[in-house]
């Protein structure tokens, strides 16, 4: 597997995927390992905090068909695959998707810590795990044309991540994390079956018109940050129900409309601060929140650091220094 990252500023780093492959000296910390699993497939484990915005891409080796299953222990990716659009992943919402030999590509913020897992399986590989009971999540993501992309989001919850996380700690060594790891790829398969069947009867797929109301809609929050309009607002003024609106962008952006406001205004602060021109205060009202308190509580649960940890990590001091 062929990787290439590219900072925001241009630079750029290719490496060919190994258990001790690094970016280069300030591009960010990059961790990674990869197990082959009997019978083909593997699975990964990696931690990625890029030093500013990145796009990181896997190119496959050989072109083989692989079903894939993504999950995020921390952080958030924007995932894109041969053209079938943009797949946010976060620790609520795994992804998978048919590999078909094409690059695919995530979009990773700056210092945001992603931890992840992965599991790629080529299909015979995938339906031995499932001993020919395929739930039609599976079904899916098995049996699209040879050519066609296939992108599934799937809910993760708490106790599903943990189980996950826990399964794969390390510890044990040789045939034992084999073993160990061996399980791991199938709780995972398990637990997403799980989580569709838990999550009854799917929705009806988005038609194109609610793609693109549910797009306009994204727009129109980030161009009113500071006075939003309410969710009903919202809803009417793209044609939209209440409801198929928060299921559309959960499945766009990861997120129901409020979270998604949320992150945006809590991206928007990130900005401001880099520009070093106003103070915390100032940057919490530009974004919309009324107590600094409120802001710097939603920032570090974001980012994992207070809004002025964050300035001061900064390379020239900024009035965002200022409490």
């Amino acid at each position: 597997m062929r990787v290439n990252a590219t900072l925001e500023s241009g630079v750029s780093n290719e490496f060919f995927v190994t258990d001790d492959a690094t970016l280069d000296d300030g591009m960010g910390v990059l961790q990674f390992s990869k197990t082959d699993l009997a019978d083909g497939g593997n699975l990964s484990i990696s931690r990625l905090i890029p030093a500013e915005d990145m796009v990181i891409s896997f190119d496959p080796i050989d072109n083989g068909c692989l079903n894939n299953l993504l999950v995020l222990f921390s952080g958030r990716a924007s995932l894109s695959y041969a053209g079938s659009g943009r797949q946010m992943v976060t620790p609520a919402q795994g992804c998978g998707f048919r590999y078909l030999g094409s690059p695919v590509s995530f979009e990773l913020e700056k210092w945001v810590e992603v931890r992840s897992l992965s599991v790629s399986l080529p299909p015979h590989r995938l339906e031995g795990y499932l001993d020919d009971d395929v739930p039609q999540f599976f079904r899916r993501l098995m049996g699209m044309a040879e050519n066609e992309p296939c992108v599934m989001p799937f809910p993760v919850s708490e106790e599903m991540r943990v189980a996950i996380e826990q399964n794969i700690a390390p510890g044990l060594t040789g045939a034992l994390r084999q073993l160990q790891l061996e399980s791991a790829a199938l709780m995972l398969i398990t637990l997403v079956a799980q989580a569709m069947s838990d999550a009854g009867t799917q929705p009806h797929p988005l038609s194109s018109r609610e793609h693109r109301s549910a797009q306009d809609a994204f727009e129109r929050l980030k161009a009113s940050l500071r006075t939003p309009p309410s969710l009903s607002e919202l809803s009417r003024s793209v044609n939209l129900s209440d409801k198929r609106l928060n299921v559309a962008f959960r499945e766009l952006f990861g997120g129901t409309v409020f979270e998604v406001l949320r992150n945006l205004r809590l991206e928007q602060a990130r900005t401001l601060i880099e520009r070093g021109e106003l103070t915390i205060k100032e940057v919490a009202w530009q974004v919309g929140y009324t107590h600094v308190s409120n802001f710097t509580s939603a920032f570090t649960t974001m980012f994992g650091t207070s809004p002025a940890s964050y300035a001061r990590r900064l390379p020239r001091r900024s009035k965002a220094d200022e409490a």
